[in-house]
């Protein structure tokens, strides 16, 4: 499972500095591609000095020079896409550029206890977003996540992995799996967390010749309350779900328990797709 084409939809401000973070470390750990898209209907005003800056944050890194050019971005391996589109209707932009050109990854700044984006919730009840099948990392505002802003270094150590019987719980483990060997968090634990009042576990693998570690655990009682009190018993920096769902990833959270938990979650929070 590779993470090569990363999407970044951004509304330009300060709240959502975390998750373009974590969008351009991600990005940048294939190497890769980091497409940031901005949905306005002044999109002929925005300039590409007003999104994140790419090099501003890699030269905080201390993988540019200060004073360096587009050249030097492209040296490092990451091609880097800013797109203005204009409309009204951010989620239905999101499922037409990921149907024009599909990605690896889209990579969502959240308003924690609201659970999206102000500027997408109004747009989630449309069945516009069907398209979006890839692998969506939902990063709470003014969290530090699992990449430090400052150094962007990761900071990794712990995967919360809820499992169930349906949807299959594999394709959570390696995309928690695929995150951290990326990143270089060969240490990391994936703990999976079974929450039933009966029943045997969901069986689940490490992918070959991962050096990762594997928990494996049981809950009783409601399911949102079981992964809130495990995450933050570990305490998790990162939670991973298999989300099920005909109608694509931001439809398929409404109401949904993933939903719920990232309501509730302060870490970010990956939702894979059942039929990516």
């Amino acid at each position: 499972m590779k993470i090569e084409r990363v999407l970044h939809p951004t509304d330009l401000t300060e709240d959502g500095h975390p998750a373009f973070c974590h969008a351009l470390k991600l990005a940048l750990t294939a190497p890769g591609e980091l497409r940031l898209l901005h949905v306005a209907p002044n999109a002929n005003e925005i300039r590409g000095a007003d999104f994140p800056g790419v090099r501003a944050t890699l030269a905080d890194w201390g993988l540019l020079a200060p004073d360096s050019g587009g050249e030097a971005v492209a040296e490092l391996g990451l091609g880097v896409k800013k797109i203005a589109v204009h409309g009204r209707d951010p989620a239905a932009a999101i499922a037409h550029r990921l149907e024009q050109r599909p990605a690896d990854m889209v990579v969502l700044a959240t308003e924690g206890r609201d659970g999206l984006p102000r500027w997408l919730r109004p747009a989630v009840a449309e069945p516009i977003a069907r398209a979006v099948k890839a692998m969506t990392l939902f990063v709470p505002w003014k969290s530090a996540g699992f990449i430090s802003c400052a150094s962007g270094q990761p900071t990794l150590e712990h995967i919360l992995v809820p499992v169930a019987h349906d949807p299959a719980p594999q394709l959570a483990v390696d995309a928690a799996a695929a995150v951290a060997q990326s990143l270089g968090c060969e240490h990391a634990r994936i703990t999976t967390l079974h929450v039933a009042n009966s029943g045997r576990m969901p069986d689940t693998r490490l992918p070959s010749a991962s050096p990762l570690t594997l928990e494996r655990r049981m809950a009783e009682g409601d399911v949102v309350a079981a992964v809130a009190r495990a995450a933050q018993d570990l305490p998790a920096d990162l939670i991973v779900m298999t989300t099920k769902g005909r109608e694509g990833i931001l439809d398929a959270l409404r109401g949904s328990t993933t939903e719920r938990i990232l309501r509730q979650s302060t870490c970010p929070v990956l939702a894979i797709p059942a039929d990516r």
